[in-house]
């Protein structure tokens, strides 16, 4: 009994070294994608990815708005800055109404927009349950089906900044922003901080990308800091610098930026071409 004993732990440990491995295999593999893919490409496959998540979120019997729907501490802290309790707020990526629900109870006319047709739903459900009038809608986030000027005030929580694939693409969605809010209306966003230290895997990941970033047909928007995390593409920003030279190249004002909790509020003041003065 001893000598099985003893090679059932050798054979159990070696299970559990082929099974890291292949786990630091995956996540190596994991990596080139944000360089294999176009940046169109990642998002369709984010989608893909929610849409199950979202479906069995919205079979859930026990989804209840007291318990699911909050605001995160720094979420708070900026809305009571900034006094916001009256308005026009667009809530962007609004899933199952977590943010929206919150916010509505503030006395802020809210409207929710999410891609995915499930999340959309049960957002409704529960804003019915907790008596507040926030609407929901689906839509592209990229390409939002809005008049210019409809906002006071717009949100991209969950770190979902970073999730935008490409510079270029961010700095369009920020234009987009501009062009519906109002004159100096404040958009709120999150996005995700680099946090060292940085895995050996991760950096072994960012350099191999770089040279293929330089082959024909990868992804030419790749940067350093793109990720493939979790089945969701998602950008670390390496300092406060990065951030902030993305967000004034993209011509918003910068009230603040909270690098440790990994958010910002902006103003886009700068009239879209879109948008005629009137």
């Amino acid at each position: 009994m001893l000598f099985i004993g003893n090679l059932t732990l050798l054979l159990a440990r070696g299970f559990k070294m082929a099974s890291t491995n292949f786990d630091r295999l995956a996540s190596l593999l994991n990596g080139f994608l944000p360089v294999l893919f176009s940046p169109d490409q990642i998002s369709a496959r984010v989608r893909a990815r929610y849409r199950p998540l979202y479906a069995e979120i919205a079979r859930k019997a026990d989804m209840d708005w007291k318990k699911d729907c909050r605001l995160e501490p720094i979420e708070t802290e900026i809305l009571d800055r900034h006094r916001i309790h009256s308005g026009k707020m667009l809530v962007m990526g609004s899933g199952w109404g977590r943010e929206s629900i919150t916010i509505a109870q503030r006395g802020v006319a809210v409207v929710g927009v999410d891609t995915n047709l499930s999340a959309v739903r049960t957002a409704l459900e529960l804003a019915r349950a907790a008596g507040v009038s926030a609407r929901f809608h689906q839509a592209n986030l990229l390409a939002l089906p809005y008049a210019c000027s409809s906002f006071d005030f717009a949100l991209l929580s969950n770190v979902m900044y970073s999730a935008i694939p490409g510079v270029s693409q961010r700095q369009a969605w920020l234009a987009d922003i501009g062009r519906l809010l109002k004159p100096n209306g404040l958009l709120m966003l999150s996005f995700l901080p680099e946090r060292p230290p940085v895995s050996r895997l991760r950096r072994l990941s960012t350099r191999l990308n770089t040279t293929l970033a330089k082959l024909p047909g990868t992804n030419a928007a790749f940067q350093p800091g793109d990720d493939w995390l979790g089945g969701h593409f998602i950008h670390w920003f390496k300092d406060m610098d990065e951030i902030r030279k993305e967000l004034e190249g993209a011509g918003v004002t910068i009230l603040e930026i909270n690098w440790e909790k990994g958010m910002a509020v902006v103003t886009c003041s700068r009239a879209s071409a879109s948008c005629p003065i009137s």
